[in-house]
């Protein structure tokens, strides 16, 4: 019978101070071990979403927020801010490989740590157990600055990379600019999909759409992938990005990229000021197996008008899920309307709620938004064992 090789726990919290402990066996299931799970947050920014009371006009350095201590889940994470003046709300996800040891969907985590810093690029732990870097993803699992103002956006705004060391690799940061002298940063994830059903590609690029506009129409252009997908349906993106503009306002703040088909992505923004350097790390997986589940993603979008200080969207999904502790969110990205700073419009929250339900929740509905997500039911392990090829003696006498 085929097997359970994922597991998704999930939470959202409220942080009201600057740090938020949440301990393994109390806030979460205790993983594996150390290397099998690591921990994100599902923002369309990567970050903290603002406070839950909404309409508040929130510094940076109040609602952005990352990931620290996730070096072993085995015993616990925290979320970090820098400033406590209001509160940010905050959902998170944790997904673990539970399946066999060496198996065809296996991912090993090779490091989980924060790189800040107040240079433009930062590096990170140098890491000697990389197989291979070309299996490797290095995930933005939160993002943050210290700055005490709502203009300086792109110091919170990093891409991602392995980069060589000799034989050995160093998760690499960087941002477009340095609008502060403060210290700014994010948390990383470096994990390897290690088994046969995977393929890792990085794509970076400056393309840049023709402004969408707040009447819905669907502005956009395409980006042509320098490696194909094989099925846009078992494939997920990571998306990051970078910005040279200072001051950035909403509607340069952040890109809307989606997965369009085999060989495009999809490109939206309002604004086409300064350079905005964008990533999409593509992950597909290839399981094509008759009796187990295999890798179902689909992607949801929506053009958000303006509403209610909080609000939420709630997207219906097309797909079957059939369970929850076995699918997650990827791919969050938002473009957002508006010129001005009023932050953090812009950083919708966005949550699983249940097998046919995806939320996107904003704590200040002032502006319009291009918003998408992808939702990620892993794969199964198939049965080890296959088909019986026992013969057996039928004694006629």
């Amino acid at each position: 019978m085929p097997t359970q090789a994922f597991k998704i726990q999930r939470g959202t919290v409220n942080m009201t101070g600057t740090l938020s402990n949440l301990f393994a066996g109390v806030d979460y299931t205790s993983p594996i071990s150390a290397t099998s799970a690591f921990v994100r947050i599902t923002n369309a920014r990567l970050t903290g979403a603002g406070p839950t009371t909404g309409g508040t006009q929130e510094n940076l350095n109040c609602f952005t927020a990352y990931v620290t201590g996730a070096s072993d889940l085995t015993s616990g994470f925290s979320l970090v801010r820098n400033n406590s003046a209001d509160d940010t709300d905050i959902t998170w996800e944790i997904v673990e490989y539970v399946g066999g040891a060496g198996g065809a969907n296996e991912f090993i985590v090779r490091t989980a740590e924060g790189i800040t810093g107040t240079a433009v690029t930062l590096t990170g732990t140098t890491l000697t157990t990389v197989v291979d870097a070309a299996d490797c993803v290095v995930f933005i699992t939160g993002q943050s600055t210290e700055a005490a103002d709502r203009n300086s956006w792109a110091d919170a705004l990093w891409t991602s990379s392995l980069v060589a060391n000799g034989g050995d690799w160093d998760p690499t940061i960087v941002r477009g600019n340095t609008q502060t002298a403060t210290t700014c940063g994010a948390s990383v994830a470096v994990v390897e999909f290690t088994g046969s059903n995977w393929t890792v590609t990085r794509e970076e690029f400056t393309t840049t759409a023709t402004d969408w506009t707040t009447s819905a129409t669907n502005n956009n252009t395409t980006y042509t992938l320098g490696t194909s997908i094989a099925s846009k349906l078992k494939t997920f993106l990571h998306v990051q990005m970078r910005s040279s503009h200072d001051p950035t306002g909403l509607n340069d703040a952040g890109d809307n990229v989606e997965l369009n088909n085999t060989t495009l992505l999809t490109v939206r923004n309002r604004v086409s000021t300064g350079t905005k350097t964008k990533v999409a790390w593509v992950v597909q997986n290839s399981q094509a197996d008759g009796t187990a589940r295999n890798m179902a993603t689909e992607q949801i979008a929506a053009y958000w008008t303006t509403g209610s200080d909080p609000s939420t969207s709630s997207q219906t999904l097309t797909i079957t899920v059939d369970a929850m502790d076995e699918t997650s969110i990827m791919g969050e990205c938002c473009s957002c309307d508006g010129g001005g700073t009023t932050m953090p419009r812009g950083n919708p929250n966005v949550r699983l709620t249940s097998t046919s339900n995806v939320d996107f929740w904003r704590a200040d509905g002032g502006q319009e938004l291009r918003i998408s997500a992808i939702v990620v039911q892993w794969p199964e392990d198939p049965d080890a064992a296959g088909p019986s090829t026992k013969c057996y003696i039928i004694n006629s006498d």
